[in-house]
């Protein structure tokens, strides 16, 4: 996404909601040491590989040992590429660059991941931007609304992931 939303540019939050700083919103995640250099991907097998690339999934192993251990869902973040992915299934975790994140209790984990999706923060190429990340502030939503926020959205990307199927089928 290039276009992101500068949240504090708001001029106030709906009633109810408060502002948050990142820290608040998650803890870091220890991947165990398991990362999976991408030559080493697979281009099929029994377990996904989530890495920093543009892709939901960079590839696949077949090596359960590499699994991630840790209770799902987790937020991965590409320290270079600043993409978000909420992962909820078993997953290992390829090479470098990928932070996992645990939303906190207050926090749903897609409403969260859609937000930090939107997230204006410093764009330094391919430097490591999770520094630029923690000085971020979200707003957070009562937990209901945040639950409404996240289905909805996870709607409207799905109907827009159809058509865009749809267009490309009829090329």
């Amino acid at each position: 996404m290039t276009d992101r939303l500068d949240f504090e540019a708001a001029p106030s939050l709906p009633s109810g909601w408060i502002w948050t700083d990142f820290d608040d919103t998650c803890d870091p995640v220890s991947d165990g040491g398991r990362k999976i250099p991408q030559k080493s991907y697979l281009n099929s097998g029994r377990y996904p590989v989530i890495d920093q690339g543009e892709e939901f999934i960079g590839g696949f192993t077949d090596d359960a040992s590499l699994l991630f251990e840790g209770e799902t869902p987790v937020i991965a973040f590409g320290d270079h590429t600043r993409r978000f992915k909420l992962i909820d299934q078993s997953f290992a975790v390829g090479a470098d660059g990928v932070k996992l994140i645990r939303p906190t209790p207050t926090w749903s984990a897609k409403c969260l991941c859609y937000f930090l999706q939107a997230l204006k923060f410093e764009d330094r190429g391919y430097s490591r931007h999770f520094q630029f990340l923690r000085k971020s502030k979200l707003p957070l939503p009562p937990f209901p609304e945040q639950c409404r926020i996240g289905d909805a959205l996870e709607e409207i990307f799905s109907d827009l992931d159809a058509g865009l199927s749809g267009l490309v089928n009829l090329k």
